[in-house]
């Protein structure tokens, strides 16, 4: 498969996560800023997801989107998220957090 990204832009996009991962610290945990930095990570990403997708349709393949085994992933997967959703109730109904 043809590499679809080149070396400046795959450092760009790293740039870009560890800037969203600083950003979390600062807008989130040190000024309380939780809303705001959630839309606007959203935005941005889902904005260059789309921008990538339109400029090269098989980007999302290349991300490792696709839908190959996705029933089997699920399949596997799902015992722990009910886990997972089940314990969180029962802390927060604990802790009196629901």
């Amino acid at each position: 498969m043809k590499s679809l990204r080149t070396d400046r832009t795959r450092w760009l996009e790293i740039l870009a996560v560890l800037a969203t991962a600083l950003g979390k610290f600062l807008f989130m945990d040190y000024l309380n800023w939780r809303f705001p930095f959630v839309i606007a990570a959203i935005v941005l990403w889902s904005t260059y997801i789309i921008y990538q997708y339109r400029k090269q349709r098989d980007v999302l393949s290349h991300w490792g989107f696709t839908r190959n085994n996705f029933g089997k992933v699920v399949r596997m997967l799902l015992p722990f998220g009910l886990v997972a959703v089940v314990s969180f109730v029962f802390i927060g109904i604990y802790q009196g957090t629901i």
